[in-house]
């Protein structure tokens, strides 16, 4: 499991204390954790790509000094 840093925290407090001020359950059908997880799940598969495509999405792909693309 991750290790939690005091910004991780503090982050996840103000995430907790906005969702609540907005009438939002933390958990549950509808809460915020369920939509936490849905973004880091549909995020995880285009950020391993990007490791290992070795470029982001909608970026040019990386090329040699001769305009080939790398390998």
């Amino acid at each position: 499991m991750a290790r939690l840093t005091g910004l991780d925290r503090d982050l996840a407090e103000q995430l907790v204390a906005r969702a609540r001020s907005e009438g939002l359950n933390p958990v549950g059908e509808n809460g915020l954790l369920k939509g936490l997880v849905k973004l880091v799940l549909e995020g995880a598969p285009e950020a391993g790509m990007s490791e290992h495509l070795g470029y982001e999405k909608g970026d040019s792909e990386p090329t040699d000094d001769d305009g080939a693309p790398s390998s």
